[in-house]
C-alpha cells in the first residue's frame, strides 16, 4: 500500500471518519472512541510521511520563499524596481523604444525589470519590441 494513502486513512480514522466511504463512523465503532482517536493522532505525530495538508503548506511556503528570492535578485540587478516612474524616465523609455531598443536593453539602462518596461509600454500604449536576450 502507498504510505501516503495509509497516512491519509489513519488521519481519517483519527477524526472518526470511515476512510473508505467518507462517512462518520457509528458510535459503536472502536475508532469512534476518543482514546483510540488520541492514540492515532499520537502515532501520526511520529510518522515520517507528511500529510496532504503539510505537503500543501510546505509547497506554498517554498513558492513564497522563491518569490522573495527573485524579488531580492531583481532589486540587486534593477535598483529602480518597485519605484514610481518619473516623467523623465517615461520620456527616456519612449525615446529608446522609438529608436528600436528592445525591452532588455531598456531595462538595463533604466534599472527596471523587463516586465516593468513591458507593462509601462503597454500602459502608454506602445508596442514592446522583442528581440533575443543576447543584446542585454
Amino acid at each position: 500500500m502507498d504510505p501516503f494513502l495509509a497516512r491519509t486513512m489513519v488521519e481519517s480514522l483519527s477524526k472518526g471518519i470511515n476512510p473508505l466511504s467518507g462517512r462518520v463512523l457509528p458510535l459503536n465503532d472502536s475508532c469512534s472512541n476518543e482514546k483510540i482517536q488520541d492514540a492515532l493522532i499520537e502515532i501520526l505525530d511520529h510518522c515520517t510521511i507528511e500529510s496532504n495538508e503539510q505537503y500543501l503548506f510546505r509547497i506554498k511556503q517554498e513558492k513564497v520563499q522563491e518569490r522573495k528570492q527573485r524579488r531580492e535578485e531583481n532589486r540587486k540587478k534593477y535598483p529602480r524596481c518597485m519605484e514610481f516612474w518619473s516623467k523623465e524616465e517615461e520620456r527616456q523609455l519612449i525615446q529608446m523604444h522609438h529608436r528600436g531598443a528592445n525591452i532588455y536593453m531598456i531595462a538595463n539602462v533604466l534599472k527596471r525589470t523587463p516586465t516593468a518596461i513591458e507593462n509601462r509600454l503597454k500602459k502608454i500604449q506602445e508596442r514592446p519590441i522583442y528581440r533575443n536576450k543576447k543584446s542585454r
